[in-house]
């Protein structure tokens, strides 16, 4: 199955305390599905095969309720990893 990439926001509007818990609680729900991840200053990156992806996901989205969270997905089939690093000659600098 080819590998799939997801860029996901979290928005913890309902939470009071330090929303930086629930990013890490998230990020710990990736790791435990065996997702590939890293984050960026707004949002986390994901890859992995579609049906594991969607899964962590939805077990995310459902043990993350307690948050009032709101969750941004995009997820595609299209384009590097996340991880992949562009190089200069690839932009004809």
């Amino acid at each position: 199955m080819k590998t799939h990439k997801a860029q996901i926001s979290i928005y913890a509007l309902e939470y009071r305390g330090d929303r930086g818990d629930v990013i890490r609680e998230f990020w710990k729900i990736l790791k435990e599905h065996g997702i590939s991840f890293r984050s960026t200053a707004l949002s986390t990156l994901a890859w992995g095969e579609m049906d594991d992806l969607l899964k962590s996901l939805e077990d995310a989205y459902r043990r993350l309720h307690k948050y009032g969270i709101i969750m941004d997905v995009k997820i595609t089939p299209i384009g590097p990893p996340p991880d992949y690093e562009i190089r200069d000659e690839e932009i004809n600098l």
